[in-house]
């Protein structure tokens, strides 16, 4: 199940989160980089302290998600999706991501659990 959330109401809703969460970027081979960050959110900007890899693989690829895990077991995750620019003073390096889509999201009802099942290792 999916929920948009107005991006004038993305501060309120990341309020609701928390600040931890998972900035997921491109490395310069194009896998995914995902790292745990504090966000900060205001008028439709999220901003995260990034550390140098994180820095170089955003000033390559600007496009990004972040991801807000449920608060609650069975709980809706927060997506959004933006364009991150770098700010940095001194030693420290800021993404400023400007959101373009946000999204509340649980998986359908009745989806099996994954727990319950064989795991890939047999």
């Amino acid at each position: 199940m999916s929920i948009p959330v107005q991006l004038g109401d993305l501060a309120d809703v990341v309020a609701e989160f928390g600040a931890d969460g998972y900035l997921m970027s491109a490395g310069a081979d194009g896998r995914p980089r995902i790292n745990h960050v504090r966000f900060v959110a205001g008028d439709g900007i999220v901003r995260a302290g990034v550390g140098r890899r994180t820095a170089e693989a955003l000033a390559r690829q600007p496009l990004v998600s972040c991801l807000w895990p449920a608060v609650e077991p069975g709980g809706m995750n927060l997506i959004v999706d933006g364009e991150a620019t770098l700010e940095v003073a001194g030693e420290i390096t800021t993404a400023v991501i400007r959101a373009t889509w946000a999204v509340r999201h649980a998986p359908p009802a009745g989806r099996p659990d994954p727990h319950d099942g064989p795991t890939a290792g047999g």
